[in-house]
């Protein structure tokens, strides 16, 4: 059986508070500092990876492709997806545009993973939150 001690509960309380109220989808959002988000998509050690995964995805690479580049030679990733990750949002960093598309970087303070299981989502609090990146996208609109 399965059990949580305080600090797990405490954190799977907040995982799924944030799951219902932000959950980042790829649309642009306005965050706020501090703000509450749950996110699944593409996050970075850096900025500029992001920037390299995007690109190369636009370029005609499969997101495993563009990952595989990113984190070619490194120990430990430096670029992954698809994991749930509870963050809380700490600024936008800057925006590229790619043709018709506005692509917002974000930096975020990941405070823990949840991870899917046959029994539910299993969340865990990391020991040190750490500062990541990811990405937002909206159709970006003529002056």
């Amino acid at each position: 059986m399965f059990r949580l001690d305080a600090r797990t509960a405490r954190f799977a309380t907040a995982i799924f508070a944030a799951m219902t109220l932000f959950y980042a989808a790829p649309q642009a959002r306005a965050y706020e500092s501090g703000q509450s988000v749950v996110t699944e998509g593409l996050v970075c050690d850096k900025d500029s990876e992001v920037d390299a995964v995007v690109t190369l995805m636009l370029h005609g690479e499969d997101l495993p492709s563009a990952l595989g580049q990113i984190n070619a030679g490194a120990q430990v990733p430096r670029c992954s997806a698809g994991q749930t990750l509870l963050t809380t949002y700490v600024e936008k960093v800057h925006t590229f545009y790619i043709k018709d598309n506005a692509y917002t970087v974000h930096k975020v303070r990941v405070l823990g993973v949840a991870t899917k299981t046959p029994i539910g989502v299993v969340p865990q609090a990391l020991d040190e939150p750490m500062e990541q990146f990811i990405v937002s996208t909206e159709k970006a609109t003529g002056a």
